[in-house]
């Protein structure tokens, strides 16, 4: 008997099974796509990687210094599955053995910029007013799991009409030929 892992993760409300190696190294390629569209922006002074380490205590990728003197604190979240579902995956529960909180709830970045590669655009919300959301959410939006090798994340399908209309800028950034 053929077990349909497809429809058993559509019945439970389980994304795809990732692999959290290749999952690691799509997020750097985008980070450093990001990194380069974000320098070459006219108020751009500098951006700051932080040490992996600094990126996991605090959930703080990059500092963005503008030219006006403005500092910013930024987390990155590079969505591919946004442009065809439709929601944004906001990260509630990072890992369910032990259990560690996600993004949403632990991040100190100012603003979380939610990134849409095939649309080449980047979305600037308050982590603040994310957060604030996110009780609200719990109630009203349905939950997504996602497997990996070991444990589960989970978190929020939060449409992405919510997330564009509470943020605070965007950006469209095409990429360079």
């Amino acid at each position: 008997m053929l077990i349909d892992l497809d429809a058993i993760n559509e019945e439970y409300n389980y994304l795809p099974t990732y692999n959290f190696e290749e999952q690691l190294e799509i997020g750097e390629r985008h980070e450093k796509e990001l990194d380069n569209r974000l320098e070459n922006l006219t108020i751009c002074l500098r951006l700051e990687k932080l040490k992996v380490e600094e990126q996991i205590r605090w959930g703080i990728d990059r500092i963005f210094y503008s030219k006006a003197g403005n500092v910013f604190s930024l987390e990155y979240k590079t969505d591919l599955k946004a442009y065809s579902t439709g929601n944004f995956f906001i990260e509630t529960i990072s890992s369910d053995t032990p259990l560690t909180r996600g993004w949403a709830l632990k991040t100190l970045a100012q603003h979380i910029l939610f990134y849409v590669p095939q649309e080449e655009k980047v979305w600037a919300v308050s982590a603040w007013h994310l957060k604030q959301k996110l009780k609200d959410w719990e109630e009203k939006y349905e939950e997504g799991i996602c497997c990996n090798e070991t444990y589960n994340t989970k978190g929020l399908k939060v449409p992405r009409k919510e997330i564009e209309d509470m943020a605070d800028y965007s950006l469209k950034i095409p990429k360079e030929e």
